[in-house]
């Protein structure tokens, strides 16, 4: 979406003056709730692309420490179900190994 290239495209097909509109639901406005209770997406105007192309050069600091957005609910949440979904890998291969070293102690005894 912040791409030179893809506003180049929209340029291309709909001229210079072409409206560009961002949808978004920010996590500072978290309290602004649609009639269904979901987070209310509010439209942003083209003003808004070098701050999204500023907050894409700073991907780098997703995960870290640093990570403007990462006490988020919705971005601890996502943390927490990747650490159980590694936990429950680890476990996983635990078991296979385990059940591995029993089966291959049968076949020598």
């Amino acid at each position: 979406l912040t791409s030179i290239d893809f506003t180049t495209k929209i340029t291309a097909i709909g001229g210079e003056d072409a409206a560009i509109s961002y949808h978004l639901a920010p996590p500072m406005l978290a309290w602004l709730k649609a009639r269904d209770g979901a987070p209310r997406k509010i439209r942003f105007g083209r003003w808004l692309t070098p701050y999204l192309r500023g907050l894409a050069r700073l991907s780098w600091l997703r995960d870290s420490w640093a990570d403007p957005f990462g006490y988020a609910t919705d971005r601890r949440a996502e943390r927490a179900i990747v650490t159980r979904s590694l936990i429950g890998l680890a476990r996983l291969a635990m078991r296979h190994r385990l059940t591995s070293r029993i089966k291959s102690k049968r076949r020598l005894t």
